[in-house]
């Protein structure tokens, strides 16, 4: 505070300045005056000064003790310069006007100009005296300094005089409270006109009086206390070109105008704005510019309105129930809410932040509404009444979502996701449900209908439907049952009123209760999906992939179009839910049937067809039969293992090794033992493998020689089924380990044992996708062979009977495949029996016996063709078959322990099953 005392105040003032600056002058006489150096005396005789000018030049000090410093009456023009000071110490006087020792007063129709760096201070301990008193009306402050206030406030407002118009305040600078923290004082109810300007401080409270005032606050500005509008007609408005929050107490005010295109946040309710002293609510508008809301407006009584150029943003429970929306209005959604209020007007809504909001009720903006973040639900389950009733259009950005179960009048372009009901969660509710669109859709993103605890969400087009430059999708959930009468359908659902132009792919989303017949394709059974009342193509909806394969279920499903141009023939009439029954489209979901030749058309029933299955299917039925004949090569012969072992050279009547190594294979084809409507598929194979081995020769005597060995085998096997139901590559490893036991009389006769064991790694692979299943196990393998050479007697040749009899058993992985499809084999097991007659030579010298031969054998399955399980249902694998076989080989010593041999086979099959095709094999054994 200042010191008590006139002369205490001057003594202190004068201090601050060095003696050789102090100029003491007087003013120049009025009514021109021009105040310089120091002065302490008053300018001005208050009513009798009227057209007064007064100029405090830059610097100077003007200072009167218990006086006022400038005391004017009308029409007066006041400009205290640059860091000048302008003070007076009240006590107890008057001043011109009986209003105090006022600092400055003048009376109408007068302008102040407050320079940068200026200071206007009542000092004095007066309780009526303020630095600034406006006693009449049409006056102008502007202030760029300091205003400070004393036992008083800083401004008063005492009316006197009325009809010149309000009092305005422009202040750029700093205006500070005296004792009472109160800004201004008013008296009567003559509004004033009040601007706080970018950069100006007010600090205390600006209280108003009892007229209609206006506050204009501009970003960047300070205010330190409250502010309240006081009685009459009071508008608040929101200036500037920056960014600035209002976070003080704002009350009694009709009006709050947002103007300039800046962006101001206000945090309260916008309740507490109004003003208590008239039952009008806050009549809130937003003119330019952006307006942000943050406190809790949802119980707010006022009105809104929205300008062309202006933003109204907040999130649902930060806004207002009731918008008149002519510009922006921009929900912020950081979490879910819901907006139960009205929007209205020609402008639009703009939908940001992560999070979903609902609007339930009914609005009526004309604008556009873009979903920029988040989702939007119009309408919960709970209010379906819901509408966005405006002609503006809807646009979905990627990665955003639309959904709900009300109304959207105009076009929806979808870049995002479009649901309904209880599609995507339970993002809107937790029941089916309609959502409603009342003009076009173009979906460039995705319609998502599949609701997570029921189905039947719809989605009603009642305009165009088309996908624009890029191909939309669409995924539904179906209860995949036999379908037919629309009573018997349980499934979500597009339905369209107008045209459908472009290409959607379709997924379908199945819950399956259990396999069924569902009968064959027409236009009166499946399930009807989409249905489209104008114009449309057979390939506007197609299956991902042309095909549905559900887990579960090894059958294959199709989307087959009924309408006036396809090639299946019309819609039923009786399964129409989208108006024109004679001439719509009807897009339904229906089992594929097939025949030998191929699929079976709609409407054309073919009575030898079935069910068509899934690509993989094939290969699982003819996985059995294909490593069964890989483990036959693998097995094969003593004389193709070793070659011929009765001729060694070798004299070694020791124990001692044998190694031996050896390539083989096969190109085969298989004709199945089952039809067509058994799913039985032919197959061709191709099967390469080497074998390394050791043998122990462990008894050579005049009784014979008895080997004891043990051998591994690595093996690709590559099968393709010729299936109608569709192409696979299906690639096998195989690792197989196997014991050897061979006894060879000194006679000729031989026995040959072998117990072997391994796995098998599959995958399966079609054109379009790779790794589609694994299919994984072991394998047993056993086999008997006996044979006995008869001398003929006639060219050196022998003939020589064999016997053989192996027994296989594979042991698969159950598991399900990419599809969810379950596969489960009943430890396929067979027998094979071969006969054969092997017509041979030996041609021998002092190094080298060579044995060349030819042989004829019969193969014959025993038992096989056991169930493979697939997602449940059973089907049986194909046997072995009846197979004729000749071969050619030869065997021959390099060395007296070096062997080499090979040989080449031609098989046919005998009956209408079994394979045929050629096998070949060569190795070298060497004795150490």
């Amino acid at each position: 505070m200042f010191p008590n005392t006139g002369k205490v105040f001057a003594a202190a003032l004068l201090f601050q300045f060095p003696a050789s600056s102090l100029v003491f002058a007087a003013c120049t006489p009025g009514p021109v005056v021009v105040c310089s150096g120091v002065t302490l005396t008053q300018v001005g005789a208050g009513p009798a000064s009227d057209n007064w000018q007064v100029t405090v030049e830059a610097n100077a000090i003007l200072d009167t003790g218990n006086t006022p410093a400038i005391s004017l009456g009308d029409m007066a023009t006041i400009i205290i310069g640059e860091n000048a000071v302008v003070s007076n110490f009240g006590i107890n006087n008057g001043g011109g006007y009986g209003a105090g020792a006022n600092t400055i007063e003048f009376n109408n129709q007068s302008t102040l100009m407050i320079g940068l760096g200026a200071l206007v201070a009542a000092n004095g301990p007066q309780l009526f005296s303020e630095a600034v008193n406006f006693i009449g009306d049409g006056n102008v402050l502007t202030n760029y300094g300091t205003i400070q206030g004393g036992q008083s406030s800083a401004l008063y407002f005492q009316n006197v005089n009325t009809g010149f118009g309000q009092n305005i305040v422009n202040n750029f600078g700093t205006i500070t409270a005296g004792a009472n923290n109160e800004i201004i004082g008013q008296f009567g109810t003559e509004g004033v006109i009040f601007s706080q300007q970018t950069g100006a401080v007010l600090n205390g409270n600006l209280t108003f009086g009892d007229g209609n005032d206006t506050l204009n606050i501009y970003t960047g500005s300070i205010i330190t206390g409250t502010v309240d509008g006081g009685g009459g007609a009071n508008t608040l408005t929101l200036n500037g070109l920056g960014t600035d929050t209002l976070s003080g107490e704002f009350t009694n005010f009709g009006t709050l105008i947002k103007q300039d295109i800046g962006t101001w946040t206000l945090s309260g309710s916008l309740g507490n704005y109004d003003n208590a002293h008239v039952a009008t609510p806050l009549a809130a508008s937003v003119l330019a510019g952006t307006l942000i809301l943050t406190g809790n407006n949802t119980n707010y009584l006022g009105t809104m309105t929205v300008g062309p150029a202006g933003i109204l943003s907040g999130a649902a429970s930060n806004l207002m129930p009731l918008i008149t929306d002519n510009g922006l209005v921009e929900f912020n959604q950081l979490v879910n809410e819901i907006y139960p209020g009205s929007i209205t007007g020609s402008g639009g809504v703009q939908k940001i932040g992560p999070g979903i909001l609902t609007l339930n009720g009914i609005h009526s903006y004309q604008g556009n509404t873009l979903i920029a973040q988040g989702a939007l639900v119009v309408g919960d389950a709970s209010n379906p009444a819901a509408a966005l009733t405006g002609t503006g259009s809807v646009q979905v950005s990627p990665n955003t979502i639309l959904s709900g179960y009300g109304l959207i009048n105009g076009v929806v372009v979808n870049q995002g996701i479009l649901g309904a009901g209880n599609s995507l969660g339970n993002l809107a509710g937790n029941v089916i449900g309609t959502l409603t669109l009342g003009s076009d859709l173009i979906n460039a993103g995705l319609i998502n209908l599949a609701g997570q605890l029921a189905i039947g969400n719809v989605l009603q087009v009642n305009g165009n439907y088309s996908t624009g430059m890029v191909p939309g999708a669409l995924t539904l959930a179906t209860f995949l049952n036999a379908g037919g009468p629309l009573a018997n359908q349980v499934t979500d659902r597009l339905l369209i009123s107008g045209n459908a132009a472009d290409n959607t792919r379709v997924t379908v989303i199945p819950y399956l209760a259990a396999p069924f017949m569902s009968p064959l394709p027409a236009a009166s059974t499946g399930i009807s999906l989409i249905q489209v009342a104008g114009s449309a193509a057979q390939t506007s909806f197609q299956l991902l992939n042309n095909e549905l394969i559900i887990p579960t279920s090894p059958y294959r499903f199709q989307l087959n179009a009924y309408g006036p141009d396809s090639i299946y023939g019309p819609a039923d009439p009786a399964q129409n839910l989208v108006g024109n029954p004679g001439g719509y489209w009807d897009y339904r979901l229906q089992s594929v049937y097939m025949t030998p030749s191929g699929p079976v058309l709609p409407n054309q029933p073919v009575p030898d067809s079935r069910f068509a299955v899934a690509p993989q299917v094939p290969a699982y039925i003819s996985a059995p039969q294909a490593l069964f004949s890989a483990e036959f090569e693998d097995i094969s012969e003593l004389h193709r293992r070793l070659g011929e072992i009765r001729n060694t050279m070798d004299e070694n009547s020791q124990d001692h090794p044998e190694f031996f190594v050896r390539g083989f294979g096969d190109h085969l084809n298989y004709s199945t033992s089952r039809s067509f409507a058994q799913y039985g598929y032919n197959f061709s194979s191709r099967y390469s493998a080497v074998q390394f081995g050791t043998n122990l020769v462990k008894v050579k005597d005049n009784r014979g020689t008895l080997r004891i060995g043990v051998a591994g085998i690595l093996g690709d096997l590559n099968y393709k089924p010729v299936a109608i139901d569709g192409s696979t590559d299906n690639s096998t490893h195989t690792e197989t380990v196997s014991g050897l036991l061979t006894w060879q009389a000194q006679s000729g006769w031989y026995w040959d044992f072998i117990f072997g064991g391994g796995r098998f790694n599959e995958h399966i692979d079609t054109l379009s996708r790779t790794w589609l299943a694994r299919l994984t196990g072991n394998n047993i393998d056993v086999s008997l062979e006996t044979g006995y050479p008869i001398a003929l007697n006639w060219h050196q040749l022998i003939l020589e009977p064999e016997l053989q009899i192996v027994y296989q058993q594979l042991q698969f992985h159950s598991q399900s495949d990419i599809n969810q499809i379950g596969i489960h084999w009943e430890h396929p097991r067979q027998g094979i029996f071969r006969g054969g007659l092997r017509l041979l030579r030996t041609e021998d010298t002092t190094n080298h016996f060579i044995t060349t031969y030819l042989e004829g054998n019969i193969l014959q399955g025993l038992g096989g063709g056991r169930i493979i399980q697939i997602s449940n249902i059973g089907f049986d694998t194909g046997k072995f078959g009846t197979m004729l076989q000749l071969r050619g080989g030869l065997s021959g010593h390099l060395t007296p322990r070096l062997s080499i041999y090979g040989d080449i086979a031609n098989q046919q099959d005998v009956t209408s099953y079994g394979f045929h095709g050629w096998s070949y094999n060569g190795g070298l054994r060497y004795m150490l």
